[in-house]
């Protein structure tokens, strides 16, 4: 297993357990598909309903590869589903990791906003860096975007 299947795993198993704490009643959907092309969980509590996408890093770097381009950075994304949420953890494995539940269709308009070049093949997230490196390009500051949504476990 690689390190980033390591941490892929790894916080997976962090979302469900922390969304079970929250009165969630949550599956993986690779327990029965190997690696889910779109959503990682799905979740219920309720009357809510959610599938999740699920993306962590071992820094306060989120990165992923976007087959289609910026304008598609996500399979099977549609702006109009209110039950597409992403989990994104950074330092997993710290003591110190943060979590941030947004709803997908936000992520993904804050991404098309940015401007960033539609020919990337790997989207970069900076969480808890106040500004850009020319060296490491993407977007930055995301923590403080998101604010809202850090520890939303309740969706």
């Amino acid at each position: 297993m690689s390190e980033s299947q390591k941490v892929g795993r790894l916080t997976e198993i962090f979302v469900e357990q922390k969304l079970t704490e929250n009165d969630w009643l949550c599956g993986n959907f690779n327990n029965s598909v190997t690696n889910a092309p779109a959503w990682d969980l799905f979740a219920k509590k309720g009357n809510k309903t959610r599938v999740i996408r699920v993306k962590g890093a071992s820094s306060t770097d989120i990165t992923w590869n976007v087959r289609n381009g910026i304008t598609d950075p996500l399979p099977d994304f549609d702006p109009s589903d209110n039950t597409d949420w992403t989990a994104i953890v950074v330092n997993v494995s710290a003591t110190d990791q943060a979590t941030y539940l947004v709803p997908t269709a936000k992520l993904v308009k804050h991404i098309h906003d940015a401007g960033l070049p539609n020919d990337w093949a790997i989207l970069h997230l900076h969480f808890r860096e106040p500004k850009k490196d020319v060296n490491f390009p993407g977007q930055y500051g995301l923590d403080t975007v998101f604010a809202a949504y850090k520890d939303n476990w309740d969706m």
